[in-house]
Formats: structure tokens, C-alpha cells, sequence
């Protein structure tokens, strides 16, 4: 009897299940995803990421997780096969792409989650079963993926070499043109240099010292890998390199376009478990880059393999940034790619269907933009519109902040100084000619701020002319991206402020320049600049709950190691909320010093624009004892912090501590914060146990103080009333009225008593 299930427009075919889930997060976990899946829509699940606060449910429900496919060539004439589809994950983005997508998945729990999801695809089927069971009633196929799965060819093979087996029995299910996927860790990323655990058995090292204490799940280094394809019958291997990991995919690279120095700084993707940080990745992988070895220690591969030479196409993608991680209207895609003779183009295209105006406006504002910079020494990346797409020249050249860089870390900061005076003098040239004005359209961007000066504005405001967007090339400074263009006024002071602010505030090597004054503004408006900032970050957001948001509101403690084998001086992480959150690429690394008595002190200065400070003292359990948080006159601040209160400004923390202050709407020039900690395991385990128990019995004997005192105020309520009652009776003309009857009662009953 065939057993098939049928989910919207999905069929779930059961004829190879075995009637039990093999492979499972949890019962009760899976049960929850399954409820999640039938209950809301794909575009309704970032809120509830935001809501569960769970990695699991961010791992099977992020859009992010579809990334990963993005650059992959696959068309409406396709057929796929996705080993391994788990929750569906990627399903649903494979089946917009191909014209039809058959899942295999182990789990009928698994594959009933990705059913509810994709239900609307109705060019999807899920086999639920062992691979193994399965293969022999499968047809061939133009792709076969495995996305986080042939780590786990154990599962799927029985065999003495089951890794190798598993491709040549894949191979048989491929159209003579056909090509098999892989997404898979790299053994060797930098991240478990840097203090991750290996990412299937939670260890550290596992993987870079090759697995010694664990047999099944395998993970490969570049080079192994590419041997193990090509012995199973895949002599043309492509890799292309998803960052931060394939995971939760924002840029993928290829050997035809590696990344650049300065590009890889969000490495914290710590959401499932705490790990280690022996040392900042972005600086290590900045080394790797100079070195071209980037591809060896990439944390992730993406692979494409193939049983022969594919026939040249007029374009391939090398490169591929998704930048879908803000509100729907704004999602797009870049992608570099090459053609048959060598030359890289880009593209930008809608990451979705509602992105579509927004694309459009970028070739809009191409020829306002050159003709305001027409006789400056900045110029416009041409952009020309291709059916829903934008096609822009590829240009290469330094960047400005590439530039200036290079001139501090050689010493001569007059140059870099003097470069960026330049640059923010051309544009105030262009972009003065009439005079500021505050729009409608200007406050659902930037919001009603009120502004002290008077300002000058251009007919058309590119407000992201960061240095980052600047090449020097022949033809001068060209913009290669004005995505965030507007034709309503707008203060081309803020344009400065925005520069300057996104390159002061993202290295600390550039600290030199910030006593620098380069342009002229009320200095009162600073702070309704800040604002304006944040104004528009959620203005592009909208209702998106972003990765670094999400990553402050539960991701799991980094425990930065420097500050353990140093005792007499640490460093102390701060970060700094702009009206965003906290976020990896905002934090100060604060230099802190300890005297005789084990008191710690850090002492800094409040920016303009940040809204609070986070300070994180430590990165493990321990005992906090804050001695004092001042401002610059000394007079105390109010703070609150995640420990646990147990009296004299002592706590307990049983995770990462931190404490957090508010500065905006303040006049605070500087904190100093001096605190000092314990954090010996046992002897703090010790505390932390007595501490907790001595809590409960206070709490307890705070409830039962409590009862008391309730019991206490409703007796009194009680007596109140009946004393008013009896007042009340008193009072009253029946009570007057038989006064002589009572008189009459009282004095016979003293008769009897004295009878008696």
C-alpha cells in the first residue's frame, strides 16, 4: 500500500520510511518548529526569531539560511535533488529557482516542517527515508545538493569507504551535464584557530588536529577535498567561499574574486554555543589575504563539481553580496561577474519581489549625480538599466579609506588628513546650491529633528559618500555606490558627519584624526545628527530584526582570552549602542589596569551619538563587585547590569557579565568605571551556590513578609469598617429611639446577677 501525505501543494512520500527519526534536534524542539511552520508565514518568521530567542529556530527559519544558494546557476528548466533537506532550509529558494526539486530527508518530522513551510511550491515532493533505501528509484538530475549534509555520509552509506561511495553513487543520478553541490565547514577555518569549537561535536580543535577523539561526522580541508571529488569522478571543481560561514551566508567569494583587506569584519556568529577569541579574526584574516591564504582557512566551502568541462557561458558569477538583511523594499543583490574575455561587470538586482522600485532608483539617480559632480574631481559609476536589473562598469582602484589607511599606519597622518579634507571639500563645492530645508519627505527618512544651524544642501543628496565607496582611479574619486540617493533636502554637513563617522568609528587605529576638525557645524546639531542616523538605519530596516540585533539579544559569550593571561593588565570590551543595538563591528577594546588591591580601573570618553555603553568586565562566571561608576565631576551614574544583586554592589554572574549605562539625553563627558571580580571556578562556583541559596531564603522569607503584611492591612481594613459601622449605628435614629428599651435590658439583667 503506497503512503503518501499531502501538504498544501507538497507530497510527502512515505513508502521508505522506517517509522523512526534517526536524526533529530529534540523531540520537543522539532515539535515546536513543526508548530512554528504551520502557524505563520515565510515572511512573518524574522518576528518570530525575534520573539523565541532560540538558535534552533533561527537555524531552520532564517531567510538568511537561503543565501547560501544564491550564486549558484540554476534555472527554470532544472531539475534538482537536495540530499539531506532537513526543515527546508534552502527548499524553498531551490524551488523559485529550478522547475522541479525532489527532497530526501531521514526525517518524517524534518520533512513535515519543510512541507508546511514550502507548501505553496507546488513543484516540490519530499522522499522521507534513508538515502540509501531511496536511490534506486530515483531518476537523474541537472544538480544534486548537499548542504550541510555530506559530512554525514555515514548516515546515508553503509560502506568501508562511505565518503567516496556516496559521490560515485551520486554521480549516477546526474544529466551527463550535471553538477553535484557542496556546502561544508572547512576543518581548517579560521574561526577554530580563533577559539570556536568544531561545529558537530562541540571541541575544541577537533577538527584541526583531525579528529583524534571522535569517529563518523568528517569535515575537510580545501585540498582533501578537492582530491576526494575529483577521485570519485569529478575532474572540474569549483569553489567558491560563503562568509562568514555557509550557514548564514551575507557574501560568498571565488578564486576569481577573493576578498580584500578591511572586508571581513563580522566573524561573532556565536549563536549556539560560547566559544574562545585568542585574537581578533579580521586582523588575522587581513594577514591571510596579503599572503593569498585566504581560500585555505575560508570557514566554509562551496562547491561545485562536475563529471566534465562545462561549455563557456557569456557570464559567470565570481562574486555574490546579499544584502537582504534590511527591509523587504530595500533587499538587494551585488554580484560580480566575468565574461568569456575576462572582464568583470556588476550587477545589482532585487533580492525581492517588493525591491523592485528600489533597484530602479539607482540607475535614476546615475545622471543627476554626474551632472552635479560634473567639474569636481568626483565622478559617477555609470549604471544603465537591464530589465529588472542594473548593470554597472566593474572599477577598479583604492579605496579613499584604503588611502588613508596606508598613510597612518606609515606615520604620516598629515597626509590622510589632508586627503580627506579634499574629498569632503569637493563635495561641499557640489552639493551646497541651495539652501536646507525640512521636508515631509525629509522626516519619514530622518526623522523631525530640530536643527540649530543653517545649512546648505544639493538638489540631489547621496548620503553615503563614505571613503569606502570612493576609488582612486585615472579619472579621479569615482563613486561606485549611491544606493542611498534622495531628491529632497538634505544637510550636506550630515553627508560629512556620516563619512567621518562610519571611518573614525570602525578601527581604533584611527583615533588620531578625531581631535581633527573638518568641517564647520553647530556643534549643538551633533547630537540631532546621531539621531538622523538612527533615523535612517530603521528606516531601512522597517520591521526586519537584524543579524547583529539578534546576535546582542542571544548569542552566546565570546571569551576573550587576552584579558585571562594577563592579570595586571586587561582589556575590557564596550559597546556602543547608536539607536541600532549592539552590534560586533561597533565595540571598543578599552585598555584596563589593576593596582595592589586587585581594583580594576577603565576610564573613556562618551561619544556624540551613542545612545548607551555596554561594558562586558570578563567573559566567564565569576563575582563582580562594582567599587564605582563615575562621571568626569565624580558624582556616581546609574547603571544596571545582568548579575545578580547579593548586597554592596555585589553580584553574581553566572555567564558573560556585563553592566550597562544610558548617555543620551545626558551631558556626560566621560565614565570611569573601577570594579574588581572573582573568577577562580571552584571557589566561585562556591559563592555563587551559597549566594543563590541565601537569595531563595530571602526571597522566601520576602514572600512570607509580604502575606503578613497583607493579612495585617485587610484586618485593619476590616476594623476600619466595622468601627464605621458601629458609628454609623450610633448615630442613627433607630439607635436613639431605643435607648430606654436598652436601659430597661441592662438593668434587669444586673437584677438576675445579683440574684445569682
Amino acid at each position: 500500500m503506497n503512503k503518501y501525505k499531502q501538504i498544501g501543494l507538497v507530497q510527502m512520500n512515505l513508502n521508505f520510511y522506517k517509522g523512526q527519526d534517526c536524526y533529530t534536534d529534540g523531540g520537543e524542539i522539532e515539535d515546536g518548529l513543526l508548530e512554528i511552520a504551520k502557524r505563520y508565514r515565510e515572511d512573518e518568521l524574522n518576528d518570530v526569531i525575534a520573539e523565541k530567542r532560540d538558535w534552533a529556530v533561527m537555524y531552520h527559519f532564517s531567510h538568511i539560511r537561503q543565501n547560501v544558494i544564491d550564486i549558484l546557476d540554476i534555472d527554470s528548466d532544472m531539475s534538482v535533488l537536495e540530499i539531506g533537506a532537513g526543515c527546508g532550509a534552502v527548499t524553498g529558494a531551490l524551488a523559485e529557482k529550478a522547475k522541479r526539486v525532489t527532497c530526501v530527508e531521514l526525517s518524517e518530522k524534518r520533512s513535515l516542517i519543510n512541507a508546511y513551510r514550502n507548501q505553496a511550491h507546488g513543484n516540490v515532493e519530499i522522499l522521507v527515508g534513508n538515502f540509501q533505501d531511496i536511490e534506486a528509484s530515483l531518476g537523474q538530475y541537472d544538480c544534486i545538493t548537499l548542504i550541510g549534509v555530506f559530512e554525514y555520509a555515514n548516515a546515508y552509506i553503509d560502506s568501508d569507504d562511505p565518503d567516496a561511495d556516496f559521490l560515485k553513487i551520486i554521480r549516477k543520478h546526474l544529466t551527463p551535464k550535471g553538477k553535484i553541490v557542496i556546502a561544508i565547514e572547512n576543518k581548517l577555518g579560521l574561526k577554530y584557530f580563533a577559539g570556536c569549537t568544531e561545529d558537530h561535536f562541540g571541541l575544541y580543535f577537533e577538527g584541526i588536529e583531525g579528529y583524534s577523539n571522535t569517529e563518523g561526522i568528517r569535515t575537510y580541508a580545501r585540498n582533501e577535498l578537492k582530491t576526494l571529488v575529483e577521485s570519485a569522478g569529478f575532474p572540474e571543481t569549483t569553489f567558491f567561499y560563503p562568509y562568514p560561514d555557509y550557514k548564514m551566508t551575507t557574501k560568498i567569494y571565488s578564486d576569481e574574486y577573493l576578498p580584500l583587506v578591511g572586508e571581513l569584519n563580522t566573524n561573532l556568529q556565536n549563536f549556539d554555543r560560547e566559544r574562545m577569541l585568542f585574537f581578533d579574526e579580521s586582523k588575522v584574516f587581513n594577514s591571510l589575504i596579503k599572503e593569498g591564504l585566504f581560500a585555505e582557512y575560508a570557514n566554509s566551502f562551496l562547491l561545485v563539481a562536475k563529471m566534465q568541462p562545462e561549455e563557456a557561458k557569456q557570464e559567470t558569477a565570481v562574486y555574490e553580496k546579499i544584502s537582504n538583511d534590511r527591509a523587504e523594499e530595500f533587499s538587494i543583490c551585488t554580484t560580480i561577474v566575468k565574461d568569456v574575455r575576462g572582464n568583470f561587470q556588476v550587477i545589482k538586482r532585487p533580492a525581492s519581489a517588493k525591491s523592485l522600485a528600489h533597484i530602479r532608483n539607482i540607475e535614476k539617480w546615475s545622471k543627476p549625480l554626474t551632472a552635479q559632480f560634473e567639474k569636481s574631481k568626483i565622478s559617477v559609476c555609470e549604471s544603465r538599466l537591464e530589465e529588472n536589473q542594473v548593470r554597472c562598469p566593474f572599477i577598479t582602484g583604492m579605496t579613499l579609506e584604503e588611502i588613508a589607511d596606508r598613510y597612518i599606519q606609515s606615520g604620516e597622518v598629515k597626509k590622510a588628513e589632508a586627503l580627506i579634507r579634499e574629498y569632503l571639500g569637493e563635495i561641499i563645492r557640489c552639493n551646497s546650491g541651495e539652501a536646507f530645508v525640512k521636508t515631509p519627505d525629509f522626516v519619514k527618512v530622518f526623522g523631525d529633528v530640530r536643527l540649530k544651524g543653517s545649512y546648505r544642501t544639493g538638489k540631489v543628496n547621496n548620503i553615503d559618500m563614505v571613503l569606502n565607496n570612493a576609488l582612486n582611479t585615472p579619472r579621479g574619486w569615482t563613486l561606485i555606490d549611491y544606493e542611498w540617493t534622495f531628491d529632497f533636502p538634505v544637510p550636506v554637513e550630515f553627508i560629512l558627519y556620516r563619512i567621518m563617522h562610519y571611518y573614525l568609528e570602525t578601527n581604533n587605529s584611527r583615533n588620531m584624526l578625531r581631535s581633527v576638525k573638518f568641517f564647520e557645524m553647530d556643534p549643538a546639531d551633533l547630537d540631532a545628527f546621531a539621531q538622523m542616523e538612527r533615523n535612517f538605519q530603521k528606516y531601512v530596516r522597517g520591521s526586519r530584526h537584524l543579524m547583529r540585533e539578534l546576535y546582542s539579544d542571544f548569542g552566546k559569550p565570546a571569551v576573550y582570552m587576552p584579558t585571562l593571561m594577563d592579570n595586571s593588565r586587561r582589556i575590557v570590551l564596550a559597546y556602543r549602542d547608536r539607536g541600532a543595538g549592539y552590534h560586533e563591528e561597533d565595540k571598543l577594546l578599552l585598555p584596563v589596569f589593576m593596582n595592589e588591591n586587585k581594583v580594576y580601573t577603565v576610564k573613556f570618553t562618551v561619544e556624540p551619538g551613542v545612545a548607551r555603553y555596554r561594558i562586558d568586565p570578563c567573559e566567564t562566571a565569576c563575582i563582580l563587585k562594582i567599587v564605582s561608576l563615575r562621571k568626569e565631576d565624580g558624582i556616581d551614574v546609574a547603571f544596571h547590569t545582568n548579575g545578580t544583586c547579593i548586597g554592596d554592589d555585589i553580584y553574581i554572574c553566572d555567564a558573560d557579565p556585563w553592566l550597562e549605562v544610558r548617555v543620551d539625553d545626558t551631558v556626560i563627558k566621560e565614565l570611569q568605571l573601577r570594579f574588581s571580580l572573582e573568577t577562580n571556578i571552584p571557589e566561585c562556583g562556591r559563592i555563587i551556590t551559597e549566594g543563590l541559596a541565601l537569595q531563595q531564603q530571602y526571597k522566601e522569607v520576602q514572600m512570607q513578609n509580604e502575606q503578613l503584611r497583607q493579612q495585617l492591612e485587610e484586618a485593619n481594613l476590616q476594623l476600619d469598617s466595622l468601627a464605621r459601622e458601629r458609628e454609623a449605628m450610633m448615630n442613627s435614629r433607630s439607635w436613639k429611639l431605643t435607648k430606654p428599651l436598652r436601659e430597661v435590658k441592662r438593668g434587669l439583667e444586673k437584677c438576675r446577677q445579683n440574684q445569682d
